[in-house]
């Protein structure tokens, strides 16, 4: 079945040199390239030539790239049977200017015009038809091939390509030069110009897992694909005018073994379909064997694990409430107002301020260990400062049991899952559970 062949291209500027003196002359090809590379942003121009042209023909090459040179374009002349199309500009794409001289150079060149990094512009002969110099000569559909031909007093521009190498060529004239009037360029944008893909067939790759695709199959190997994914691709087909057969669905959508892709993937690498309608994920394993739509959604991995048995409490659950950090401080409270309470009724006894009861260390530990338990005493000391221990002793027992017995409560109230592993290494290094994945792209990542 045929197919599209996806290409973005070059400006090439084709000119044969033995007619630019009869049918455009040089400073004005000039000015037409100068306009087209400025329509363009082309970050060069660079003039192809073939090893055969004549003495005659170098010299007005050298011309042009003089003129162009002094309009201060980055400019080169390169022979078109030893280029590499892969050349890159400083900034943005080159504009590629070669000169026509027959149908086997335009073929030869017409062949290499599958990289994405350059336009292509070719001056033709009034003389010459369209149909005829393009009839053997296939210009993807995603080509920016602009041929300049003289009509009058006008240069005309025209872009030019086909929707298949078996479909007929297709010609939008976008853009009229004039000495008077400069360039001027169409206002319909290139994907406007070119919406219109003839009925043409494409043959497309689907996954019964994908969760952006609902498959139906419905016998004799037809199959209608249905949800997100489905809607967006009917709504593209019924705008651009295509239809599509769909092919037998895989299950995974494509990893590389051994430096074979399987899955839908290897089915586009081994060229038995066109597009492959899926939810795939931008990865850099792919990105040098597929080409990618815009992103249309966010994908987010989610890691399910089987639930771990619940959490009993144990005897060092009582003190679970409260960090090891309040403990201490709490601990150190404790202390602090033992000593204040042994130190002020010693004063307090020896100052005759006390009753003949004199509270040692032991003592004020068990009375300061009762305040915070919320417990009274057997007697009550006299002196002020005594009282003003024992007060702040029950302040912060109160305090500290309203907020424990609550905490406590909490805590024993409700049921805690306790993960036994934080992050995924701790899961390798933990053994108790199994890990298990799709095998698919997603795979790769934890190789």
């Amino acid at each position: 079945m045929s197919q599209i062949t996806l290409s973005l291209s070059l400006i090439i500027i084709c000119v044969p040199w033995g007619n630019i003196s009869g049918e455009l002359p040089v400073e004005s090809a000039v000015q037409v390239i100068s306009a087209v590379q400025r329509q363009f942003r082309s970050g060069c121009v660079l003039i192809l030539q073939t090893s055969e042209e004549t003495i005659l023909a170098q010299k007005k090459n050298l011309l042009l790239w003089k003129l162009l040179a002094g309009l201060d374009m980055q400019t080169a002349i390169l022979q078109y049977q030893s280029f590499n199309y892969s050349f890159q500009c400083r900034r943005n794409r080159p504009l590629f200017v070669i000169f026509y001289s027959n149908n086997q150079m335009l073929q030869k060149i017409a062949a290499k015009t599958t990289s994405t990094n350059a336009r292509w512009l070719l001056f033709l002969p009034k003389s010459n038809s369209l149909e005829e110099i393009f009839d053997q000569v296939n210009i993807p559909l995603n080509c920016e091939f602009l041929v300049a031909q003289r009509e009058g007093e006008m240069v005309q521009l025209v872009e030019v390509y086909r929707v298949n190498d078996t479909f007929p060529l297709e010609m939008n004239l976008v853009g009229n030069w004039s000495q008077k009037r400069g360039l001027q360029w169409t206002r319909t944008p290139l994907y406007k110009r070119r919406n219109n893909l003839r009925g043409f067939v494409f043959r497309a790759t689907i996954s019964i897992n994908d969760p952006g695709t609902t498959v139906t199959s419905l016998g004799n190997n037809q199959y209608v694909v249905e949800g997100f994914l489905g809607k967006v691709w009917s709504s593209l087909a019924e705008r651009l005018n295509f239809s599509t057969q769909f092919l037998k669905p895989r299950v995974q959508w494509g990893v590389e073994v051994n430096g074979k892709w399987n899955g839908m993937i290897g089915v586009i690498t081994r060229n038995e379909a066109d597009v492959a309608i899926a939810a795939f994920s931008m990865s850099p394993f792919r990105i040098p064997v597929l080409e990618f739509l815009k992103l249309i959604m966010v994908e987010t991995s989610v890691l399910y694990i089987r639930k771990p048995e619940m959490y009993w409490p144990n005897w060092t659950t009582f003190f679970s409430p409260l960090k090891f950090e309040l403990w201490l401080c709490v601990t150190i409270a404790a202390l602090i107002l033992s000593a204040g309470l042994s130190v002020t009724s010693r004063l307090s006894y020896r100052y005759g301020n006390e009753g003949p009861r004199r509270y040692t260390v032991s003592d004020s530990i068990l009375c300061v260990y009762a305040s915070f338990c919320s417990q009274g005493q057997d007697s009550t000391p006299k002196s002020w400062s005594c009282r003003a221990v024992y007060l702040t002793s029950y302040l912060v027992g109160v305090v500290l049991l309203a907020a424990y017995s609550a905490a406590l409560i909490s805590f024993l109230a409700v049921k805690r899952t306790v993960l036994p592993f934080q992050t995924l290494q701790e899961l390798v290094n933990d053994g108790t559970y199994k890990f298990y994945l799709a095998s698919g792209d997603l795979l790769t990542y934890f190789r």
